[in-house]
């Protein structure tokens, strides 16, 4: 029996008699009295998946005897990611009695309706290495996913709640599903959010009366009972043990307090196949101003390696576009045809982001200045083919596309600014300036106003100076070389806009500057 856990629950051994962390650090929205008491009705959670394929195995059910996929989608499934949300965040977005309170309302509402595409069912066999008897062998499994129709709003369902939720329990709810980041198996990357109503072409999926008419077909689906309670989401309910291991353990059925029911699916919700859209012309041009891809290794990707990855990237996009047309890009590569530098920044930058409490790699952005006027459909089908980078090294980064944006970079006024990737001068000959007056030169000429510069610490353990690995250009090539970035705050007399990166490496990611 295959299971699915979301993210933080393999970490925690939790059970019912578990004491959590103190939550005084928690993020507490700011609400006026009215607005904690007042009540909101509907609850509408649109799951949009990001590769339009639904991972998910049915509760249960052994691999060689499932028919197909979790579908519909099991509301039970959400209440488990809601509460990983809450366990992984730190500081966490809400206290634990609201945590409890907001849990319980979702569990004991009742199924909700879903709204959902037109779908087909599809398996991946595959065979996964095991040490049996002191011998490598390989077992076959099935990996059994749900392909959404990918004209459907963006490959999206919805969760229909018809309850009330009070002001502070909405906020919480927004909260923790920003902070999931896929639903079913990891491979189903998703963004989760509230929306006031579904998408008008979807089609509402209900529980089955008894008397349904013959052309609805049947699908059991797993939802809490009418008693359920926060704490059945991660504990056995009589023992002391993590949900999981004591569900298979145990051989339990289905978790505690949960049970099977029936939704009506309309027909022709789910097909054999779905068709499949002709071939898009290369001349199409779609809008697109960012791209952001999510970084993940099994260790921590380490801040002076910025640059790295950043240039990694962007050689794969740039290799796949040149195979593709058999020219290159100047809006990828910063290069005019004659191969000389790309002037007035208007080509890509890449743009890892650090955890501001680690300092650790998670997120990198590719920000192109003027996609939103329309980049060639190649370049976006060369970022989008990036999946991983440094395959050399002991442990490789898996880059996955997590969305594209038409619109990026909305940046409020303001007076402070604060580094959010070290600046780095640039060298001028064989002279460096200091940091403090190269940045404050460079601000000027951007934003027309002179700031106060003054040093600050990097995230994490780093300093006021971070070693980086940045390139060093000499006679129309470059190496690999280390040097010292620094971090600083900027104060100006009057509200202004950082529009871009600054200094050596900026469109590598250095130099990032956001408001405070």
């Amino acid at each position: 029996m295959r299971m699915e856990c979301p993210p933080a629950f393999w970490r925690i051994r939790l059970s019912s008699r578990s004491s959590f962390r103190s939550v005084s650090g928690s993020i507490q929205p700011s609400l006026t009295g009215s607005e904690e008491v007042a009540l909101v009705s509907g609850v509408v959670v649109q799951v949009s998946l990001l590769s339009g394929r639904y991972h998910a195995h049915p509760w249960g059910e052994a691999q060689h005897a499932m028919a197909g996929p979790e579908w519909p989608p099991s509301p039970w499934r959400l209440l488990r990611g809601l509460a990983a949300a809450w366990f992984d965040a730190n500081p966490h977005p809400c206290a634990e009695a609201q945590r409890d309170d907001l849990l319980q309302a979702l569990g004991r509402a009742g199924p909700p309706a879903m709204w959902l595409p037109p779908v087909s069912f599809a398996e991946i066999p595959y065979y996964q290495p095991i040490l049996e008897s002191r011998e490598q062998k390989r077992v076959l499994h099935f990996d059994h996913f749900a392909v959404l129709s990918e004209g459907n709003a963006g490959a999206c369902f919805c969760f229909d709640y018809q309850f009330s939720l009070s002001g502070r329990q909405r906020r919480d709810l927004a909260l923790l599903l920003a902070r999931m980041t896929y639903f079913g198996r990891a491979e189903s990357r998703a963004l989760l959010s509230l929306v006031e109503t579904p998408p008008g072409n979807l089609k509402r999926v209900a529980v089955a009366g008894d008397h349904s008419s013959p052309p609805l077909s049947r699908r059991r689906v797993l939802v809490p009972r009418n008693t359920f309670g926060a704490c059945d989401l991660w504990a056995e309910e009589r023992a002391g043990g993590h949900l999981v291991q004591a569900t298979i353990k145990k051989r339990m059925r289905r978790p505690p307090n949960t049970e099977w029911v029936d939704y009506a699916v309309p027909p022709g919700l789910i097909r054999s196949s779905l068709a499949r859209g002709l071939a898009t012309s290369a001349s199409r041009r779609p809008c697109v101003a960012a791209v952001q891809f999510g970084l993940f290794r099994r260790t921590p990707i380490r801040l002076p390696d910025l640059v790295r990855v950043a240039r990694e990237i962007r050689d794969q996009a740039v290799r796949r576009f040149e195979t593709t047309t058999g020219e290159p890009s100047r809006r990828l590569t910063g290069r005019e045809p004659d191969d000389s530098v790309a002037t007035g920044h208007r080509h890509a930058f890449w743009l890892p982001e650090p955890d501001e409490g680690t300092g650790f790699l998670h997120r990198c952005t590719v920000w192109l200045p003027d996609g939103a006027t329309g980049i060639d459909l190649r370049e976006l089908d060369a970022l989008l083919g990036v999946r991983r980078i440094l395959t050399r090294d002991d442990y490789p980064i898996l880059v996955v596309a997590e969305r594209v944006l038409e619109e990026w970079q909305e940046l409020t006024p303001s007076r402070h600014w604060r580094s959010l990737t070290p600046f780095l001068a640039s060298r001028r000959g064989r002279r460096l300036p200091k940091p403090a007056d190269e940045l404050r030169r460079m601000v000027e000429e951007s934003t027309g106003t002179a700031p106060r510069v003054t040093w600050r610490l990097g995230p994490g353990s780093l300093g006021r100076l971070t070693s980086v690995r940045t390139h060093l250009y000499s006679r129309g090539q470059w190496r690999w070389t280390r040097r010292a970035a620094a971090w600083f705050d900027l104060e100006f007399d009057h509200p202004v806009v950082i529009s871009r990166p600054l200094g050596t490496d900026a469109h590598f990611g250095l130099g990032r500057f956001v408001p405070c």
